[in-house]
This record gives C-alpha cells, structure tokens and sequence, in this order.
C-alpha cells in the first residue's frame, strides 16, 4: 500500500512536469503565433489559463486583471508621448493649440512653424537640444506658410 502511494506520487509529479512543459508550450503560442498577430488559439490559451489559475493562483490572476488594463493605457502614453516628440510638441501646446497665437495660421489654421521634421525632432528630443536661433526658424516657418498660403489662394481653397 506505501509503495503504491510513493508510486502514485511519483506519477503525479511525473504528469505536472508534463503539464508544466505543455503549459510552456502553449505560452509560446500565445507569445509568438504564426502571422505576427494575436491568435484565436493563443487567446483560448491565455483565457483557458487564466480559468484555470482561479482557485490556486488567484493572487497571480488579480495581478493580471489589474496589469493588463494599466499596460494598454501606459502604452497609450507612450504612443503620444512619441507622436508628441516628433512633431515638436509639448502637451500643453496639443491640448492647447487654439489658445495659442503662435500655432495659429491665418487662413491653413494650425500651424507649427517649430517642426522640423520627425526624425531631426526626435533627435533634438533624445539627444538634447541644439543651439538654434528660434526666431529665425519661426521666420522660416512664415516664410513657408505664406508660400502655402499664396499656393492655396492661388488655387482658389
């Protein structure tokens, strides 16, 4: 009967190694599916173990159920903070940029004559700011909006 039991335990561990290298095997379905997109089956997996670790893993469940969401609106973040970045802007300046007479265009409406163009924006964001005379990029950036704008009366817009 002893020897039974120790056989039996010895089995159970045998099949939890199992089940752990399957369970390995369907987290790499979830993290690496064929196409580069999330999988229906990688989904069923991920939903499959989140039932699964209900009664013994709950602390890791409610983990999940809490990082998740924070992790869509970090990344929400982060994606404008970028998009912000390259386009030389502050986020005062975008919420704000009725209120402000300098990225105002008379007829094209906004306007950012700060912008130099997304990668030399970025690179001016990473890698610390040049010394630049402001007014004489705000004159360049006139100088462009009036072309623009000779263009698109020219066109009749």
């Amino acid at each position: 009967l002893g020897q039974d039991r120790s056989s039996n335990f010895g089995a159970a561990s045998s099949d939890d190694s199992s089940s752990d290298s399957s369970s390995a095997a369907e987290l790499e379905v979830l993290f690496a599916p064929a196409g580069g997109g999330w999988s229906l089956q990688g989904c069923w997996v991920l939903l499959q173990a989140l039932w699964g670790a209900r009664g013994t893993h709950i602390g890791v469940l409610l983990l999940l159920l809490l990082q998740v969401p924070a992790l869509f609106i970090t990344l929400s973040l982060l994606l404008r903070a970028l998009a912000l970045a390259a386009a030389n802007l502050t986020v005062n300046e975008w919420l704000n940029k009725e209120r402000y007479l300098y990225l105002q265009h008379e007829v094209a409406g906004y306007c950012n004559r700060f912008d130099r163009g997304p990668a030399h924006n970025c690179w001016e964001f990473w890698m610390g700011p040049i010394e630049v005379d402001w007014w004489a990029v705000w004159r360049q950036g006139e100088e462009v909006s009036l072309q623009v704008t000779a263009k698109l009366v020219e066109f009749g817009c």
